[in-house]
């Protein structure tokens, strides 16, 4: 015996061969082999065709292990025809028909299973009544034959046990993909918050040291810049440690939701993504560059609010916008942005007149990583510097959070 510990138990197991995938059915296969040979041996008399017939019947019994419905319905056959003979005694294949009709039902062939179970019963009965010498008796035919039924509904269950378990594991894995899932859009959504965040926040700054650089007559000015450079900092800095908890898993927040832009308020969408550009417009305004940012309703269904990942897009993409247009627009000439929520989309127009020269502040990859993440959620993305203006139009499509 061999010993396996799981937990505070022991478990023992059989030592059997590595090539036998069902070492119990072959134990119950060999057993009843065993029982065959010896009840001919002990109780049968030998003759040719008594032989005959217990040799088929033990190549069946054999076969079942990798023939269970072929030689399960040959092996119940044979024994039913067996019984036709009149005055000849065979083995009683008691176990051999358990195993013929339990494996039966195990393999999902329960009516086929029934029919063996009627079709040896029939037999049982032509022998009875047919004075043919048999040594059975009418309850003993009747109790066989529960023993027949328990052994086709033992196999049943048994196989609907490991269907149920087989679907509670694979709803298991489903399980534990979907949150790997969630868990990997989470992240993604972080990782481009953290990108995002930084790259707008820096880019405030680098603009806002530039003109304490070029000196400011202003003292009030001046003060304003450093009093916008340290909240940006400061803003930048906690959504940074906030993304950072997030990935770490030293955060409380779950693995498909996001704390940063969140869309899960009382507030409606259009004031949420109002707060949004009145939050970026003031950032303008310290730079020197005054726009004009409008949202306009036109939902007729309530569809408020959109799900993390499509509202997160949305926020994201308004925030690179405004970070292009501190690199890129010309402050004295302003900009101009504007939001069209719809029952199922957000429609978005921006346009400025944009620096004969760029500046290189930034990759300048942001649209082009937002175009692909817009066409991903079903929308599209579009931009252009035509003849010194600069045209956005995007389409963004959302679904209501569950």
């Amino acid at each position: 015996m061999t010993s396996r510990q799981r937990g505070p138990f022991t478990t023992h197991r059989i030592p059997v061969p590595s090539t036998l995938n069902h070492p119990y059915v072959a134990l119950m296969i060999a057993g009843t082999v065993c029982y065959t040979l010896i009840e001919y041996v002990i109780a049968i008399e030998v003759l040719p065709v008594t032989a005959a017939v217990t040799a088929m019947e033990i190549a069946l019994t054999v076969g079942l292990y990798w023939r269970p419905s072929v030689c399960g319905i040959l092996l119940v056959t044979v024994s039913a025809c067996s019984k036709l003979i009149p005055f000849v005694s065979f083995p009683s294949q008691l176990f051999g028909i358990w195993l013929s009709v339990g494996l039966l039902a195990y393999l999902h062939k329960a009516p086929t299973s029934f029919v063996l179970i009627i079709v040896e019963l029939l037999s049982h009965c032509y022998e009875l009544f047919s004075d043919a010498g048999t040594t059975w008796t009418p309850s003993g035919v009747l109790s066989a034959t529960c023993t027949y039924v328990i052994a086709a509904v033992i196999g049943l269950a048994i196989a609907e046990h490991q269907h149920a378990e087989h679907a509670r594991r694979e709803a298991m894995e489903q399980h534990r993909l979907r949150e790997d899932h969630d868990r990997m859009q989470r992240n993604i959504m972080l990782a481009s918050t953290l990108h995002d965040s930084t790259a707008r926040g820096l880019t405030l700054i680098t603009l806002l040291s530039d003109q304490c650089l070029d000196g400011i007559n202003d003292s009030d000015a001046m003060d304003d810049s450093l009093r916008t450079i340290r909240y940006t900092a400061q803003t930048t800095l906690a959504q940074v440690r906030e993304v950072i908890d997030l990935l770490d898993g030293t955060s409380d927040a779950p693995a498909s939701g996001i704390t940063v832009n969140d869309s899960s308020g009382s507030d409606s969408l259009a004031d949420m993504l109002s707060a949004t550009l009145r939050n970026n417009d003031q950032r303008m305004r310290a730079t020197g560059c005054i726009g004009i940012s409008t949202v306009e309703d036109r939902q007729q269904e309530r569809n408020d609010h959109p799900s993390p990942a499509h509202y997160h897009e949305i926020t994201a993409l308004l925030n690179e916008i405004y970070t292009n247009i501190l690199v890129h627009a010309n402050a004295d000439e302003g900009y101009q942005i504007h939001l069209v929520i719809n029952d199922r989309t957000i429609e978005l127009s921006q346009f400025n007149n944009s620096k004969p020269e760029r500046t290189s502040y930034h990759t300048g990859k942001g649209l082009a990583l937002h175009r692909n993440r817009i066409r991903a959620l079903g929308g599209n993305l579009s931009y252009a510097d035509e003849d010194g203006m600069w045209v956005l139009a995007a389409t963004i499509p959302y679904h209501a959070q569950d």
